[in-house]
């Protein structure tokens, strides 16, 4: 049996490698979003394309466009409802980035995950927690001559204390566009959203909640690609008629 010859050493991989070996001691964690963040660096000037020949010619985007990603860990302490300690786990996509050729995909996993998001139904049925909410968000996806996909919005409320882990990124610096494309729009993370007591919470928190707390997670919008002003008039209208975008937006 023969053997492949080994790869030769690329420096592309020493650069994944200092951006994922910090200093020790150095705690790690959430690889699908360092994952694509490795990534999306390494492809920074459009080095790092993907392309596709369809029947309407060659389509290509990069990373630097896509939206959010991340996850939520709730660690439900002595439950209630069991007696015994469990974590509830979710991993969020949220939209792909306009194409030369194809406006993105809204409320989808991005990248590596390659996962649906937990149904409503499940959440409610196995863990002490309401979803109140659930929705795509309007005007979140970069314009452009193709449009960039829309980021989601997901409420939820506690039945009982647990202790919530959020990862995600986008948070800071949102996706860009691409060929004259505008960027889409940040995700955020919030804690007891259209409260007096609304609080915006960093990419990365650990807080402790009580029964009745609520938390919002907002996932990015894709970036969108090409001028606006080259926009089919038709997308447009459907884009308002589909409330993906209002008026203002």
């Amino acid at each position: 049996m023969r053997r492949r010859p080994p790869l030769p050493l690329a420096a592309a991989c020493v650069v994944a490698a200092a951006l994922l070996a910090p200093p020790e001691p150095t705690a790690a964690a959430d690889r699908l979003t360092t994952a694509r963040d490795v990534t999306q660096r390494l492809g920074f000037e459009g080095a790092l394309t993907v392309s596709w020949t369809t029947d309407r010619g060659v389509r290509a985007t990069t990373m630097e466009v896509r939206g959010s990603g991340g996850s939520i860990t709730i660690g439900w302490g002595d439950a209630v409802r069991t007696g015994r300690s469990y974590v509830q786990y979710e991993i969020f996509g949220s939209a792909y980035g306009g194409t030369n050729g194809q406006d993105g995909e809204s409320g989808v996993s991005v990248h590596l995950a390659n996962l649906q998001i937990t149904p409503i139904e499940i959440v409610e049925s196995e863990f002490p927690a309401r979803v109140t909410r659930f929705e795509l968000i309007p005007d979140s996806g970069g314009s452009g001559r193709w449009r960039g996909g829309l980021g989601f919005r997901r409420d939820y409320e506690l039945l009982q204390p647990g202790r919530l882990i959020r990862r995600a990124d986008r948070v800071v610096i949102p996706p860009r566009g691409l060929a004259g494309g505008a960027q889409g729009r940040a995700s955020r993370f919030l804690l007891h959203p259209d409260a007096p007591d609304e609080q915006v919470l960093p990419a990365s928190a650990s807080v402790s909640l009580s029964a009745g707390d609520t938390f919002r997670i907002e996932t990015a919008g894709g970036g969108g690609y090409g001028n606006p002003g080259e926009r089919d008039p038709a997308a447009v209208a459907e884009d308002r008629r589909e409330g993906r975008v209002t008026q203002q937006g």
